[in-house]
């Protein structure tokens, strides 16, 4: 499978853009800022989505690539109930951006929302992807992601100390994993009281992994990223398979 990082940090500034993933060319995993970079047919080739949780760093970009796919058949966005129920009460909701469920009709919409529930794998445009609830400070799922028949790549959203994604991403024997690191280690407490991980806390999560995996370290707060690089220096060189992921790269996993 391919990851094409359209963007990668948890939040904007200069030239970092926000959570979003194109698998395989044709599926997004979240509409961050990230989609912007994506090219009219590029655009125009989405066949799916499928987004972690609500907030905007992850999904701020959703009303801006429907916009720009006029005459494109209706893209299906997936999540879990508390997910999907948040972008339509209040970002898909007519007063902070039109109702695209029922533009230009009901039958062929620009958007179509499907819930999906926990643990169980769907089918997105030819990949299979399962959800699993991770601990954050709103409902939120991590996804393992892979063609049909293979190992999958996990896709941890955001998190801070959780369990489950990690069980099923060894019971599954995951290929690849992409992880979150969003604070330095002094805003640990920042880091605990909105549901994400800092170095320390990384460690656990890696060691919970299948050894020896690639693992791509997200979700960086942009203006912190030289202080939590200097900080992971020495998990990266003990771990030659651990490496923080770069915007506009594309890995094949």
């Amino acid at each position: 499978m391919e990851v094409r990082v359209l963007g990668m940090h948890g939040g904007e500034v200069q030239e970092s853009r926000s959570s979003c993933y194109l698998l395989d060319g044709h599926v997004l995993l979240d509409a961050g800022g990230g989609q912007a970079l994506l090219s009219e047919g590029e655009a125009d080739g989405i066949d799916g989505c499928i987004v972690t949780h609500a907030h905007l760093d992850h999904v701020y970009g959703l009303p801006l690539l429907l916009d720009r796919r006029y005459g494109c058949p209706t893209l299906e966005v997936r999540s879990i109930a508390p997910v999907i129920r948040t972008l339509t009460t209040h970002l898909f909701n007519d007063a902070l951006w039109p109702d695209l469920t029922r533009i230009p009709d009901r039958a062929s919409p620009f958007v179509r929302f499907v819930e999906v529930t926990p643990e169980v794998p769907v089918r997105v445009a030819g990949l299979e992807a399962t959800p699993v609830e991770v601990s954050h400070s709103v409902p939120a799922v991590g996804w393992l992601v892979s063609l049909p028949g293979e190992r999958p790549v996990v896709f941890s959203g955001d998190t801070g100390p959780t369990t489950r994604l990690w069980e099923m991403a060894t019971a599954r024997a995951a290929r690849a994993a992409f992880v979150e690191v969003s604070y330095p280690d002094r805003l640990a407490r920042i880091a605990a009281l909105s549901g994400h991980l800092t170095p320390a806390t990384l460690a656990d999560a890696i060691g919970r992994l299948p050894p020896g995996i690639p693992i791509r370290l997200i979700h960086l707060k942009p203006e912190l990223a030289a202080e939590i690089e200097s900080e992971l220096a020495p998990l990266l060189a003990a771990h030659g398979n651990i490496g923080i992921a770069r915007a506009g790269a594309t890995y094949r996993v």
